[in-house]
Formats: structure tokens, C-alpha cells, sequence
């Protein structure tokens, strides 16, 4: 599988094939992305869309600065049908380790880990639902109690 870097003045082409495989992936994911956000990150170059040849699967990625060294945020990724991550973080880990990163982080789902195996669980996202302006008790779990 050919995993390919789109060019910046390729993105208005390629993100109408692809932009489901996004809104997918944010319907279940806890971040406050949005597939426009996405685009606007790789069209101005700020972000990296990496798409198969068939554009069949795609992940956008950008760098940011953590402690003073750089990483590669893993932003968002999505297929048509089940996909080998575990190849494209290979292939994506190459290039981005060519461009002086030394770290990738990803956010999301708790499933994400049981897609890419690498990936290692460095912190927790807690949440609260509002009602009225005030903070909900949430029932415990059968299983926390």
C-alpha cells in the first residue's frame, strides 16, 4: 500500500474524496475537532494529509512543540475498510523522524490502542456532563463500584 503526501495545492482536489473518512472518526472521537479545522490546517500548510494511492484511508498530522523538543500530534485518522495502521505509523514515523521529531501522540478513543499497537496510554480525559449550569453526579459503574 502506497501511502502518499499531499501537496498543499492538491488538498481542494483530494478533501472532497476523502473527507468522510474524518467526519466518521469525529463522530465517535472526544476532541473539539472538525473535518473544516483539518482542512484549514493542511491547506495552510500547517497540517499533513496522508492519503493511500486508492484514497482509500488518510490521516492528517501536524508538529508542535512539547518540552522543548518537537512532536507530531496525531490529529485524526480514518478508511473505508479496515486498514494496517500499524504500517502506515511505520511509514509516517519514518518521515516525520527525517523532519526532527522524536515523538507522535494521539488522542482519542479508548479503541485507538487496539488499532495501533504502539501507541502507549501516557494520560486520562475526564469529563462532566452539565445540567442547568451545575456539575452532574455521574452513577458509578457497575464495574468502578
Amino acid at each position: 500500500m502506497q501511502i502518499i503526501l499531499v501537496s498543499t495545492h492538491k488538498i481542494d482536489e483530494i478533501w472532497p474524496k476523502i473527507v468522510h473518512h474524518f467526519e466518521s472518526a469525529l463522530q465517535y472521537g472526544s476532541h473539539n475537532f472538525t473535518s473544516d479545522m483539518f482542512f484549514t490546517l493542511c491547506r495552510s500548510g500547517q497540517g499533513f494529509l496522508f492519503v493511500t494511492k486508492d484514497l482509500s484511508a488518510s490521516m492528517v498530522l501536524n508538529y508542535t512543540s512539547r518540552n522543548n523538543e518537537r512532536v507530531a500530534n496525531l490529529l485524526v485518522l480514518g478508511g473505508d475498510k479496515p486498514v494496517d495502521w500499524e504500517m502506515w505509523i511505520d511509514k509516517i514515523g519514518n518521515f516525520v523522524y527525517q523532519n526532527g521529531v522524536r515523538k507522535v501522540i494521539a488522542e482519542g478513543r479508548p479503541g485507538l490502542q487496539k488499532v495501533v499497537h504502539c501507541l502507549v496510554p501516557k494520560h486520562v480525559v475526564y469529563e462532566v456532563d452539565l445540567e442547568d449550569g451545575r456539575w452532574r453526579q455521574q452513577q458509578k459503574a457497575s464495574n468502578d463500584s
